[in-house]
């Protein structure tokens, strides 16, 4: 399509729909000058815009323009009301058992106040509705919509205290909140730049989450009804436009919320849905960066016939700087087609989230003037987007039969390892150490299976706190509050530390990683050095370590060596993720990770059967305690913990010297001080 179609497709059909239908045939096959597919496309453009709602409801009586926020100035524009004395009480009055402190806007349908509630002692805002002044609404309609707004529980989600009625009002107290909503911060500063945009974006999907989540939709996402608090929390105020998205149509489709933020589809007359919030979404996020709308028009009939001809003006051409994985996001939201867009608030959050690492704080931002507008920034050619192509299917039955191969293969490297070093240490070479192939894998097994369930059990314990976290936040407004600037802050640091970019941290994944692996070596430093010993001839103190009643300090070095390999693998698998979503991660810093974490990973699993299976049969040997450390076809290696280096003793079978015991005990532990003494 040709640049100026959609213009030429706008023109022609304003002309057709001014004129009586019986002279629209031969105006219509003049305008199209004999483009019988151009004509066709207008001809339904003109049946589907005739058969959608001119009559539609376009705003709520619960969503107006107000904003619950002291700093709003006489200078910021309100919808103009006329002065109602029912629902206009004067400040220091009561309504409802709440004292009137002031004003703080006004509506079509009512005002919103700052009230005293005197029972819990606290600040509320408290929305003041006169129904009469609403055509077909009725008082019990309008306090549905509260008991809609108060099912909603979540820290970026306007909390609604209560809901009642007193003669023709209905009034609605709320959580009071304290900042500038996002159309007065992007009228004072000037557009945001994509990193502040794509924040605010994911803490508004972690809003529609929870409104999705319990069946309900928004249907009047707008810049002005989203607030900043002066902490930082992002606040999705104004849920009044929303309805129940199982409640069963009337036959008459209503349009309630912001013509020019509305889904083509819902301005067509269908229902609101979960990706008519994500349209809404894309169209405040794409606000947020230029002041401006993807489509413009004032009347509502000027916006649908730009829908209808596919006037939009991209993102990438209002703003060419931005990076592209945030402008394909939003573009995404923005598409005409439902079935394109994100179908959950969860999948759009993911896209910025993927988003985030190639938008630096400063990432396309305008600098702020102190009191006025931003300074525009000159224009410079977007940078290729990074996303690859996706890459092809694999066969599951092929992708499992590997996976089952390089578990086994996995197991039986660190049988080995564990039986080498078990074997080496007890000197239990020459046909005494007995092990077969086919036992690896399982010693293997065994060696990381106790560790394995460990770190299973740490992960539920902390998805279940988290859990809970959560829950108290959504409860506790204050604890979501600070549950909220906590994270920004926190990822505030990570960004001024430079490792919210993919090429800085996986350049410092394999650094951290050896720093870890060399703290680790450096505090168990006396412990590896007996592991490295050699029991036949290694000192006493050394092999004390060995014992049980070191036990402590053994779980210790385990669960810190397990500690790091998580991190490590955690950190791994985010790289690996960015790469195959064509990140510019190199191979080099995933292989050196992979090589940190092997390291640790031997270091784990090289004492196990040292520590763990070092029980032998005890005997004696010229009455001095010993074990039977290995045995052949016809001759016993004996070890004797008491003798003068070399310890062991190779001696054959049925060697009048050797009293064999039915007891079976740890070597190490005959090392301790008193254990010898038998």
């Amino acid at each position: 399509m040709s640049s100026d179609k959609p213009r030429r497709v706008r023109q022609i059909l304003e002309l057709a729909l001014r004129l009586p239908a019986g002279e629209r045939a031969n105006r219509l096959a003049e305008a199209c000058d004999g483009d019988a597919d151009l004509q066709q496309e207008i001809e339904s453009l003109i049946d589907l815009y005739e058969r959608s709602p001119l009559d539609a409801t376009e705003a709520s009586p619960l969503s107006s323009p107000t904003t619950f926020s002291p700093d709003l100035a006489p200078e910021h524009p309100i919808a103009p009301a006329t002065p109602n004395a029912r629902n206009s009480p004067g400040s220091g009055t009561s309504w409802g058992g709440f004292v009137l402190l002031e004003e703080l806007g006004r509506g079509g349908f009512g005002v919103v106040h700052r009230a005293w509630d005197s029972t819990l002692k606290r600040d509320v805002a408290l929305k003041i509705i006169d129904v009469h002044r609403l055509h077909g609404v009725s008082e019990d309609t309008v306090l549905r919509e509260g008991q809609l707004m108060a099912r909603v529980r979540h820290p970026n989600v306007v909390t609604v205290y209560s809901a009642q009625r007193i003669g023709g009002d209905v009034g609605l107290t709320m959580e009071y909140i304290k900042g500038r909503t996002l159309a007065m911060l992007v009228a004072e500063d000037g557009p945001l730049g994509a990193h502040e945009a794509a924040l605010i974006g994911m803490s508004l999907c972690d809003a529609l989450t929870a409104v999705h989540r319990l069946g309900l939709v928004h249907r009047d996402l707008k810049a002005s009804n989203v607030m900043r608090e002066h902490g930082g929390r992002i606040v999705l105020m104004d849920f009044g436009a929303g309805r129940e998205l199982s409640a069963a149509a009337d036959g008459r489709a209503q349009v309630l919320g912001t013509p020019v933020y509305m889904a083509p589809e819902v301005l067509l007359g269908n229902r609101g849905a979960a990706t008519s919030d994500l349209y809404s979404l894309g169209v405040l996020l794409y606000n947020l960066v230029t002041s401006d709308y993807p489509i413009r028009g004032v009347r509502m009939d000027q916006i649908r016939l730009a829908h209808l001809a596919g006037e939009r003006a991209p993102l990438a051409e209002r703003r060419p700087e931005l990076p592209s994985p945030f402008v394909e996001a939003v573009e995404k939201m923005l598409s005409s087609n439902p079935e394109d867009r994100p179908q959950t608030a969860v999948v759009a959050k993911r896209m910025l989230s993927d988003a985030m690492p190639y938008l630096p704080p400063d990432s396309g931002g305008r600098k702020r003037r102190r009191g006025g507008r931003a300074k525009p920034t000159p224009k410079t050619p977007s940078a290729p987007s990074p996303l690859a192509a996706a890459p092809a299917r694999v066969n599951p039955l092929t992708a499992l039969g590997a996976a089952v191969v390089g578990v086994l293969a996995l197991a039986t490297a660190l049988g080995f390892v564990t039986t080498v070093e078990f074997n080496t240490a007890l000197g239990r070479t020459g046909g005494f150490a007995g092990d077969r192939l086919i036992d690896y894998p399982v010693l293997g097994a065994r060696s990381v299976f106790g560790s394995i369930i460990y770190v299973l059990l740490a992960f539920v314990v902390l998805y279940v706190a988290l859990a809970l976290v959560r829950g108290v936040a959504r409860a506790v407004p204050a604890v979501g509050r600070l549950r909220t600037a906590l994270g920004e802050r926190w990822r505030g640091l990570v960004s001024r530390v430079g490792l919210d970019s993919p090429a800085a941290l996986s350049q410092t994944l394999p650094v951290a990683g050896l720093l870890g692996l060399a703290l680790v070596v450096w505090r168990f430093w006396p412990f590896l050095i007996a592991l490295f010993g050699d029991v036949n001839s290694g000192s006493t103190g050394d092999l004390q370590r060995l014992g049980s009643q070191n036990e402590h300090m053994q779980l210790v070095f385990r669960r810190s060596t397990e500690l790091l390999i998580v991190l490590l693998a955690t950190g791994l698998l985010g790289l690996i993720r960015q790469r195959l979503a064509g990140r510019p991660i190199g191979l080099p810093p995933i292989a050196a990770t992979l090589v940190v974490i092997g390291i640790a990973l031997v270091l784990l699993v090289l004492p196990w059967r040292l520590i763990f299976h070092a029980e032998f049969q005890e005997a004696t040997l010229d009455g001095r305690p010993c074990f039977v450390t290995g045995e052949s076809a016809s001759e016993l290696l004996v070890h004797c913990p008491t003798a003068a280096p070399p310890r062991n003793t190779v001696l054959p079978r049925g060697d009048k010297r050797v009293q064999l015991s039915r007891r079976i005990s740890n070597l190490f532990d005959a090392y301790a001080p008193g254990g010898g003494s038998r």
